[in-house]
């Protein structure tokens, strides 16, 4: 009786594992190349200014943001300098690395960035620290690439991302001249009309979002002549000479500069209204 059992019991195994075998069933129906978008996208790394060459970052952040009906296995973009391949970080200061691959129909948004203390980076903007429309001066260098776009089924497309230096640093300087009866005690100097939200769907500085930087400017004594020479530095979200020149926006440094004479404290005033632009 055992035996008989055995034999059954064998039978209804080789049933079942022939019935899984049975029903592996390929869809012939699904040809990716029309279900899915095909995509080359390469991500630059870093176009910058020659002041800082010994300044760039060493890391950089790679975000994709998805809105797709169907979710993806994830991308992997590969260096073209040694074949590593990098998912969310690039631990190096420069390099191209690429991907190439098929990806569900949707929409699309990327950003690669460094981290860069002042600034907060999300999907949407990169902004400076600021708090009630007064902008941190210094933050550190942000470099930045941007892509958005919809990709459809059964195209292809090709893109390229560059990472640029998205601030730059300026520095100030005032001569204030003065007689031997007037003494130097102190400035508050602000610079008015200074940008600090960059829209990354548009990869664009707002020109609405627009407040005032405190700089702290200290105070050198003049070569030549009586006086002092006031000098402060800030580093600015800037969106490029040429896109600053076609913007209209200007930016004025107004300095009020505290004195002490013979007769007591004075003050004197001094506005530069365009305080920035190309070759500052």
């Amino acid at each position: 009786m055992n035996r008989i059992l055995n034999i059954v019991l064998m039978a209804v195994t080789a049933c079942w594992i022939t019935s899984c075998r049975v029903f592996e069933v390929d869809d012939d129906l699904y040809d990716i190349s029309e279900e899915q978008a095909l995509i080359t996208m390469q991500l630059c790394y870093v176009e910058h200014s020659e002041d800082m060459a010994d300044e760039l970052p060493s890391s950089y952040r790679i975000r994709l943001y998805s809105y797709s009906k169907l979710s993806n296995t994830g991308f992997a973009f590969v260096s073209e300098m040694d074949g590593e391949r990098f998912t969310t970080t690039l631990d190096r200061s420069t390099d191209t690395i690429s991907y190439h691959g098929y990806v569900q129909p949707g929409y699309y948004r990327l950003l690669t960035f460094n981290r860069a203390e002042g600034f907060s980076v999300d999907s949407t903007a990169a902004v400076v620290e600021n708090v009630g429309g007064l902008i941190k001066a210094m933050p550190e260098p942000l470099f930045l690439g941007t892509w958005a776009g919809e990709l459809k089924g059964g195209e292809q497309y090709s893109t390229s991302v560059t990472v640029r230096q998205r601030t730059k640093r300026f520095v100030f300087r005032v001569e204030v001249p003065l007689d031997e009866t007037l003494t130097y005690v102190s400035n508050t100097a602000n610079l008015n009309n200074a940008f600090y939200r960059l829209d990354v769907s548009e990869d664009a500085i707002d020109a609405t979002a627009l407040g005032t930087v405190p700089l702290e400017m200290r105070a050198e004594a003049l070569d030549s002549a009586l006086g002092v020479a006031l000098v402060g530095e800030a580093n600015l979200l800037w969106p490029g000479d040429d896109e600053y020149a076609r913007m209209g926006v200007k930016q004025s440094l107004t300095v009020d500069v505290r004195l002490a004479g013979p007769g007591g404290d004075e003050e004197r005033q001094i506005v530069i209204d365009e305080a920035t632009g190309s070759g500052q």
